[in-house]
């Protein structure tokens, strides 16, 4: 059960569910945690939980922005959704992301064309943009990327990958900002 487990990146579990896992989810005469202890928890996994940026989810798809919050959201990272160029353009303003995914929408030509817009616009000129698409062409991705797309993803997901791309895009910006 111990490989299974994982919380953020690559660390181990704190110590009181380490021993609920050894005892195989049996709690029946066994103390769970001291209390004690709770002082020493509750940090670990606030710092284990706290978010490392900000991930705005722009897609059409109600179902495709609940599945990316969801995993984004265990990873770590806070996130904010939108349905639409305007409303983006709008929560970059006030929200100040540090990556976007672009879930890309027919006709193509319109999402090479937001593409074009998050780039020309001054508050997103240098945030990374991930597209995630059903197309699965080279010329689909060429394109994407020649209109400013950094990375481009096609579905179905790879989740490992996605969370590498996230990861070095981030940091990649971080490090740029330092």
């Amino acid at each position: 059960m111990r490989d299974r487990f994982r919380i953020g990146r690559g660390s181990s579990p704190p110590r009181f569910l380490e021993r609920f896992m050894l005892n195989e989810g049996n709690v029946s005469g066994s103390t769970f945690f001291d209390m004690s202890e709770l002082s020493q928890i509750l940090p670990t996994l606030e710092e284990k939980f706290s978010a490392v940026g900000k991930v705005l989810i722009y897609s059409k798809e109600k179902d495709t922005r609940i599945l990316l919050k969801t995993l984004l959201e265990i990873w770590g990272y806070q996130t904010a959704e939108t349905d639409s160029l305007e409303k983006s353009l709008s929560v970059v303003a006030m929200q100040k992301p540090c990556l976007i995914l672009v879930d890309s929408i027919l006709p193509f030509e319109t999402h090479l064309e937001n593409i074009r817009k998050i780039r020309r616009n001054k508050l997103t000129k240098e945030v990374p943009i991930i597209v995630i698409s059903g197309f699965s062409q080279p010329q689909f991705k060429r394109l994407s990327m020649a209109v400013g797309a950094d990375e481009f993803l096609v579905k179905p997901l790879d989740f490992d990958l996605l969370e590498n791309y996230l990861q070095k895009n981030i940091e990649g910006k971080t490090k740029k900002l330092h």
